[in-house]
């Protein structure tokens, strides 16, 4: 297995960023206007430098130069900073696992910012976000789907597995086709509708409305060829601590938001995994609305959609630890 840190970063202060990385001979180049991506094995010297020079950048307080080359731009943003960590597998490594962590990284926004309208009657009072339900049929951008993207050109709709910032699972014909096909168990398939224009629902602050909300998400065709993977199995809590998961940044005190990204390849309990081929788990992963729970599929659900030549995934071995 092989695992690689990838930074993504954007801000009035992107340029500088890289001319300081250059001189430390770290590989960066400007991807777009004011973001740029470099990376760096893990674990590695070039990551340790990474995460101190970008610490230290972060606490700068910005110059009047600074200030003025934002000037118009909206403001100064001095740098915002992802991170993800991506791991390769071999083919024996994925054949030996019991289980495989299913990640989807083609997104379609935010279902909410579409409609999609959620009951937070039972919402988190810690953190806002966790324990929403979905109340209405799953609404989503069209133009996401079926037009290109204006910056690459490309259209997220040519792959069979997209997943909204929630988590919602939106899969294609031949998708849907192959998983009732294979009777994989843990989940059932619900329509996708596709909304015009971005609508700024958010029913969290029009509860008295919901039924009302619900009933004007119907205005919305059905998109054909596109429908909603929901999956009912579950795996459990992810078990975390030295020896298993590994999660970073912030996490909720009061419920089951235990931070914002995996850093590690994903640990489960035997006992809590309901043993289905598709499964989520009962802890969340995520910054604010984006928490969702991760994905975890049997073997014989990944044979079946290699089969079928399905794309737009990759998985990771999951181990299952019996307690």
């Amino acid at each position: 297995m092989k695992e690689q840190i990838e930074y993504k970063v954007f801000g009035s202060n992107v340029a500088t960023v890289l001319r300081g990385l250059r001189k430390r001979g770290i590989d960066a180049s400007e991807v777009g206007e004011g973001w740029a991506t470099f990376s760096a094995p893990r674990p590695s010297p070039q990551e340790k430098m990474l995460e101190e020079f970008l610490t230290q950048f972060r606490a700068k307080k910005p110059t009047l130069i600074d200030r003025l080359n934002a000037f118009g731009t909206g403001g100064y943003v001095p740098l915002e900073v992802c991170r993800n960590i991506s791991r390769e597998y071999s083919e024996e490594e994925i054949n030996a696992a019991e289980a495989l962590h299913l990640l989807i990284e083609e997104r379609l926004g935010r279902a909410e910012q579409y409609g999609t309208v959620y009951d937070y009657s039972s919402v988190c009072k810690k953190c806002s976000w966790n324990y929403r339900r979905q109340v209405s049929d799953l609404v989503v951008d069209r133009a996401a789907l079926f037009e290109p993207d204006p910056d690459t050109g490309q259209r997220p709709g040519l792959v069979d597995f997209l997943q909204t910032y929630e988590g919602h699972v939106v899969i294609s014909g031949r998708a849907k086709e192959a998983i009732k096909g294979a009777q994989l168990t843990g989940c059932h398939v619900g329509v996708v509708r596709g909304a015009t224009g971005d609508l700024q629902v958010v029913s969290r602050f029009q509860p008295e409305k919901i039924a009302d909300l619900v009933s004007a998400t119907m205005r919305w065709p059905v998109l054909d060829g596109w429908h909603h993977l929901q999956i009912t199995g579950t795996a459990g809590r992810i078990i975390t601590g030295p020896g298993a998961s590994a999660v970073f940044g912030m996490r909720c005190p009061a419920c089951t938001w235990i931070g914002e990204q995996l850093d590690s390849e994903l640990f489960i309990h035997r006992e809590k995994w309901d043993g289905t081929d598709w499964a989520v788990t009962t802890t969340v992963l995520g910054a604010g609305f984006e928490a969702r729970p991760l994905v975890v599929v049997s073997k014989k659900c990944y044979v079946q959609l290699r089969k079928a030549m399905l794309t737009g995934f990759r998985v990771e071995p999951c181990t299952v630890i019996t307690s």
